[in-house]
């Protein structure tokens, strides 16, 4: 039982000696410092220069993106300065703080830069020296009144009245060869021709600013009741 104690106790002796070696080792580690200063500071530089402009009421983002660059420069040249120091918890720091000042400076700057209205603006107004609209009447607009009308021959007579011709009718194209052809009277099949058209028109293109697209045109089934 004697030896039984006297092995245990040792084995304690050298596991309490082994940690205690180890502590000193692992508390001695520190934080390298390298590169994360001069990244913190860049990024808490650029941020304190941009948050400070929009609270100033700076508007350019020109002035935003060159205040940016000087205040990440000066930032950067900081955080070296600290790295030199061997100041691993201070660069650690800086890192975190420019980390968690991105999403607010962002913030504060899209809304500084973002569009405003000119607070001395004033609406347009319609003249008011204009006849009355009369779109119904004929030579009239939604704009202009109508134009005045010719003055009576003289004489007292009425002026001959013509009655237009009505416009004949024109024909109607005939249906382009298709494949099949079905009617009340018969069922055709024929070798259809394929035609090329412009897909928009000279007023669509000028109205919504498209480029001209050719479709290729293959008539396959004509139905005529």
């Amino acid at each position: 039982m004697k030896t039984r104690g006297v092995a245990a106790l040792t084995l304690a002796a050298v596991f309490f000696g082994a940690t205690m070696a180890y502590a000193p080792a692992a508390h001695a580690e520190e934080v390298s410092p390298k590169a994360k200063g001069i990244i913190g500071g860049a990024l808490l530089g650029a941020e304190l220069v941009t948050v400070t402009e929009a609270l100033v009421g700076v508007r350019s983002p020109t002035a935003f993106g060159v205040g940016a660059g000087l205040g990440a420069v000066a930032g950067g040249f900081a955080g070296f300065g600290v790295e030199q120091a061997n100041s691993g918890s201070a660069s650690v720091i800086m890192l975190a703080g420019g980390i968690a000042m991105i999403i607010p400076a962002l913030v504060v700057t899209l809304n500084a830069t973002s569009f405003q209205g000119d607070p001395n603006a004033k609406e347009d107004r319609a003249p008011t020296n204009l006849p009355p609209a009369d779109p119904g009447a004929a030579g009239g607009s939604a704009v202009t009144g109508p134009a005045p009308a010719a003055p009576a021959p003289a004489g007292g007579g009425a002026a001959p009245t013509t009655t237009p011709a009505p416009a004949a009718k024109a024909p109607a194209p005939a249906p382009a060869v298709s494949l099949l052809s079905l009617s009340a009277s018969a069922v055709r099949v024929g070798v259809p021709v394929p035609e090329a058209h412009n897909v928009f028109s000279a007023q669509d293109r000028r109205q919504l600013g498209m480029a001209q697209v050719t479709e290729l045109r293959l008539p396959v089934v004509n139905v005529t009741f």
